[in-house]
């Protein structure tokens, strides 16, 4: 039936025409698990490739495919999330060359251990950053692939 439907698209249509189809999601839980199943017109469910291939049968030149991009799921979700704060050096210090007296090579040997400990927890600082913008990378991944958009769809244009 599809094929057909498409097929005679692609018949009526002018050259330049465009001709799109957007279908539920399979890959979707919710589509699956849920809204699919309210709809009784709904008979079967369709892959982009398989639209593409039903319109470059039909002699359609596909344009485009891929997930509804106007609501993608979560979208909510994504725009509270924070990026991380970038880690600038905000302190410095400046050592002058201590006297000879014991209680400045005291201080001076604090103030090296002190400038030692601030570049340590810089290092750090910027690692954990690091760290974090894979983390957030990863996180948005794993939310692609776990929500995938509800709708997919076809664009083609008849040549």
């Amino acid at each position: 039936m599809l094929e057909h439907v498409i097929a005679e698209s692609a018949r009526v249509l002018a050259p330049g025409g465009v001709f799109v189809a957007a279908t539920p999601n399979a890959a979707c839980l919710s589509v699956m698990g849920h809204d699919f199943w309210r709809d009784p017109t709904h008979i079967r469910f369709y892959e982009p490739r398989l639209l593409a291939f039903y319109c470059a049968k039909a002699g359609l030149d596909v344009v485009e495919t891929g997930g509804q991009p106007a609501e993608p799921p979560l979208a909510h979700h994504r725009s509270r999330s924070h990026r991380p704060h970038t880690w600038t050096r905000t302190c410095g210090a400046t050592w002058s060359r201590p006297s000879r007296t014991s209680t400045t090579r005291s201080t001076a040997r604090t103030g090296r251990a002190f400038g030692h400990f601030l570049g340590v927890l810089e290092e750090r600082m910027r690692a954990t950053q690091e760290e974090l913008v894979a983390l957030r990378r990863s996180y948005a991944h794993l939310l692609d692939r776990l929500y995938p958009s509800n709708e997919v769809y076809v664009v083609a244009r008849a040549v």
